[in-house]
Protein backbone atom coordinates (compact mmCIF):
# COMPACT_ATOMS: atom_id res chain seq x y z
CA UNK A 1 0.00 0.00 0.00
CA UNK A 2 1.23 3.51 -0.82
CA UNK A 3 0.77 4.66 2.79
CA UNK A 4 3.44 2.28 4.11
CA UNK A 5 5.79 2.66 1.16
CA UNK A 6 5.81 6.48 1.29
CA UNK A 7 5.18 7.04 5.01
CA UNK A 8 8.33 9.13 5.47
CA UNK A 9 7.18 11.80 3.02
CA UNK A 10 3.48 11.60 3.88
CA UNK A 11 4.10 12.11 7.60
CA UNK A 12 7.30 14.22 7.40
CA UNK A 13 5.62 17.30 8.88
CA UNK A 14 3.76 15.32 11.54
CA UNK A 15 0.19 14.23 10.97
CA UNK A 16 -1.30 13.60 7.53
CA UNK A 17 -4.11 16.16 7.47
CA UNK A 18 -7.06 16.45 5.08
CA UNK A 19 -9.39 19.44 5.05
CA UNK A 20 -9.19 23.11 5.92
CA UNK A 21 -11.80 24.21 8.46
CA UNK A 22 -12.76 20.81 9.79
CA UNK A 23 -10.06 18.20 9.30
CA UNK A 24 -9.23 14.54 9.36
CA UNK A 25 -5.81 14.06 10.97
CA UNK A 26 -3.88 10.80 10.96
CA UNK A 27 -0.90 10.36 13.28
CA UNK A 28 0.61 7.26 11.73
CA UNK A 29 0.45 5.28 8.48
CA UNK A 30 -1.55 2.57 10.22
CA UNK A 31 -4.14 5.14 11.37
CA UNK A 32 -4.62 6.26 7.77
CA UNK A 33 -4.72 2.67 6.51
CA UNK A 34 -7.54 1.87 8.98
CA UNK A 35 -9.60 4.78 7.61
CA UNK A 36 -9.10 4.02 3.90
CA UNK A 37 -11.20 3.28 2.02
CA UNK A 38 -13.98 5.23 3.66
CA UNK A 39 -17.31 4.91 1.90
CA UNK A 40 -20.91 5.93 2.30
CA UNK A 41 -22.90 9.03 1.46
CA UNK A 42 -20.66 11.99 0.71
CA UNK A 43 -20.89 14.57 3.48
CA UNK A 44 -18.96 17.58 4.66
CA UNK A 45 -17.21 17.36 8.01
CA UNK A 46 -18.94 19.14 10.88
CA UNK A 47 -15.99 18.85 13.25
CA UNK A 48 -12.33 17.80 13.20
CA UNK A 49 -11.32 14.21 13.88
CA UNK A 50 -8.00 12.68 14.93
CA UNK A 51 -7.33 9.11 13.78
CA UNK A 52 -10.95 8.36 12.91
CA UNK A 53 -11.51 4.63 12.66
CA UNK A 54 -15.11 5.16 11.63
CA UNK A 55 -16.43 6.59 8.40
CA UNK A 56 -16.24 10.38 8.77
CA UNK A 57 -17.23 12.39 5.73
CA UNK A 58 -18.41 9.31 3.86
CA UNK A 59 -17.06 8.85 0.37
CA UNK A 60 -15.94 12.51 0.28
CA UNK A 61 -13.59 11.96 3.22
CA UNK A 62 -12.25 8.69 1.84
CA UNK A 63 -11.78 9.79 -1.77
CA UNK A 64 -10.27 13.17 -0.90
CA UNK A 65 -7.89 11.51 1.58
CA UNK A 66 -6.84 9.06 -1.15
CA UNK A 67 -6.49 11.88 -3.70
CA UNK A 68 -4.27 13.85 -1.34
CA UNK A 69 -2.19 10.74 -0.69
CA UNK A 70 -1.78 10.18 -4.46
CA UNK A 71 -0.75 13.80 -5.10
CA UNK A 72 1.72 13.82 -2.19
CA UNK A 73 3.29 10.54 -3.31
CA UNK A 74 3.62 11.91 -6.83
CA UNK A 75 5.18 15.27 -5.87
CA UNK A 76 8.71 14.04 -5.07
CA UNK A 77 8.80 11.76 -8.10
CA UNK A 78 6.66 8.81 -7.04
CA UNK A 79 4.72 7.15 -9.82
CA UNK A 80 3.40 8.87 -11.79
CA UNK A 81 5.42 12.03 -11.17
CA UNK A 82 3.47 15.25 -11.69
CA UNK A 83 0.07 13.69 -11.01
CA UNK A 84 -1.12 16.84 -9.21
CA UNK A 85 -0.35 18.94 -12.28
CA UNK A 86 -2.41 16.88 -14.73
CA UNK A 87 -5.42 18.67 -16.22
CA UNK A 88 -8.97 17.41 -15.73
CA UNK A 89 -10.16 16.87 -19.28
CA UNK A 90 -13.86 16.06 -19.17
CA UNK A 91 -16.98 18.03 -18.57
CA UNK A 92 -18.88 15.01 -17.30
CA UNK A 93 -17.33 15.65 -13.90
CA UNK A 94 -19.01 19.05 -13.87
CA UNK A 95 -22.17 19.23 -11.86
CA UNK A 96 -24.11 21.17 -9.28
CA UNK A 97 -22.54 24.39 -10.53
CA UNK A 98 -18.99 23.05 -10.08
CA UNK A 99 -16.90 23.29 -13.26
CA UNK A 100 -13.80 21.09 -13.14
CA UNK A 101 -12.66 20.91 -16.78
CA UNK A 102 -9.31 22.64 -17.28
CA UNK A 103 -8.33 22.58 -13.61
CA UNK A 104 -5.36 20.64 -12.34
CA UNK A 105 -5.80 17.64 -10.08
CA UNK A 106 -4.21 19.76 -7.33
CA UNK A 107 -6.82 22.52 -7.84
CA UNK A 108 -9.64 19.97 -7.61
CA UNK A 109 -8.06 18.62 -4.41
CA UNK A 110 -7.77 22.13 -2.92
CA UNK A 111 -11.42 22.85 -3.72
CA UNK A 112 -12.58 19.51 -2.31
CA UNK A 113 -10.66 20.11 0.92
CA UNK A 114 -12.18 23.58 1.22
CA UNK A 115 -15.88 22.67 0.97
CA UNK A 116 -17.41 24.50 3.92
CA UNK A 117 -19.09 22.41 6.56
CA UNK A 118 -22.33 24.17 5.73
CA UNK A 119 -21.82 23.58 2.01
CA UNK A 120 -24.51 21.98 -0.12
CA UNK A 121 -24.66 18.20 -0.21
CA UNK A 122 -24.47 18.41 -4.00
CA UNK A 123 -20.95 19.86 -3.77
CA UNK A 124 -19.84 17.04 -1.46
CA UNK A 125 -21.23 14.48 -3.86
CA UNK A 126 -19.68 16.12 -6.94
CA UNK A 127 -16.24 16.32 -5.38
CA UNK A 128 -16.44 12.78 -3.99
CA UNK A 129 -17.28 11.51 -7.49
CA UNK A 130 -14.57 13.63 -9.09
CA UNK A 131 -11.94 12.45 -6.60
CA UNK A 132 -13.01 8.81 -7.07
CA UNK A 133 -12.78 9.06 -10.86
CA UNK A 134 -9.41 10.82 -10.72
CA UNK A 135 -8.07 8.29 -8.19
CA UNK A 136 -9.18 5.43 -10.43
CA UNK A 137 -7.02 6.88 -13.23
CA UNK A 138 -3.94 7.25 -11.00
CA UNK A 139 -1.22 5.59 -13.01
CA UNK A 140 0.67 5.54 -16.27
CA UNK A 141 0.55 3.10 -19.14
CA UNK A 142 3.61 1.20 -20.41
CA UNK A 143 4.69 4.22 -22.47
CA UNK A 144 4.73 6.57 -19.47
CA UNK A 145 1.52 8.29 -20.56
CA UNK A 146 -1.52 8.97 -18.37
CA UNK A 147 -3.53 5.73 -18.24
CA UNK A 148 -6.82 7.38 -19.23
CA UNK A 149 -6.25 10.54 -21.29
CA UNK A 150 -10.00 10.99 -21.72
CA UNK A 151 -10.12 12.13 -18.09
CA UNK A 152 -6.65 13.56 -17.42
CA UNK A 153 -4.23 15.30 -19.77
CA UNK A 154 -0.67 16.49 -19.42
CA UNK A 155 -0.31 20.27 -19.01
Amino acid sequence: MLVAQYSAQLFAGGAFRVGVCCTLSFSTPSDLAVYLPSQGTAATLTQSWVNPALNRGGSLGGEVSALKLNVRVSDPGGLPPGFGNLIVNVETLDGAGVALRGKTVRQVLDEAESIPRSGPKASASVYATAAQRINSRYGLDNNGQVADPSLLACP
